[in-house]
């Protein structure tokens, strides 16, 4: 693959990146993702010897940035012409050494809607099918636009408190407790392939 761009954008300005730091300032890039875990993760090892970003810009937290990779097929991704775009937020800096001509430090990179999770708590009651909460947290609690979402339709009603706990939480809660329509669908045609045999 070959790294297009790594926009760095200030919260103040979203439309335009601060700085690019593909090239030189980016050192070591780590991309996290895991199949239990809603959310996908990056930390970005960032050595600074000429735009001293982290005051001049300054680094506070919750900025975004947009990490864009070609993947050299000019298949899939963006418009099918293998390029793909990920978008994080700035949740932490970490390991900041200064030297008197340089610093380096870790961005700590998270998606957007992971942040969120962390600061959204659900109080009130949830009753409905069970695909269709999930839909509603994503979009009303965390954001997400209704093409991202690829959420499995279920047979499932379910009434549940939450008590405070994170949108996140309250789906992963939802996994064990749901049935596919997939597979109800599947039972059924069973069941009546069964009843043909005498």
């Amino acid at each position: 693959y070959q790294v297009i761009e790594i926009g760095l954008y200030s919260v103040a300005n979203e439309q335009t990146p601060y700085v690019n730091l593909a090239g030189d300032m980016c050192k070591q890039f780590q991309y996290f993702e895991d199949i239990t875990w809603p959310a996908y993760a990056a930390t970005m090892v960032i050595q600074d010897n000429a735009e001293n970003v982290i005051s001049t810009m300054p680094i506070q937290g919750f900025e975004k940035v947009i990490v864009e990779v070609d993947d050299l097929t000019g298949e899939g991704g963006l418009n099918d012409d293998g390029r793909y775009k990920y978008e994080f937020r700035v949740w932490n800096i970490s390991n900041r050494v200064e030297t008197e001509r340089n610093q380096t430090y870790t961005l700590n990179l998270i998606s957007e809607q992971g942040l969120r999770n962390e600061g959204t708590v659900i109080n009130k009651i949830l009753d409905d099918n069970a695909s269709k909460i999930v839909k509603k947290l994503l979009s009303d609690y965390l954001h997400v636009p209704e093409k991202l979402m690829d959420v499995e339709n279920s047979v499932t009603n379910i009434k549940l408190l939450p008590t405070k706990k994170t949108p996140f939480t309250v789906v992963k809660s939802l996994l064990h407790k749901t049935i596919s329509e997939d597979i109800e669908l599947k039972k059924d045609n069973k069941d009546e392939s069964d009843s043909d045999i005498i």
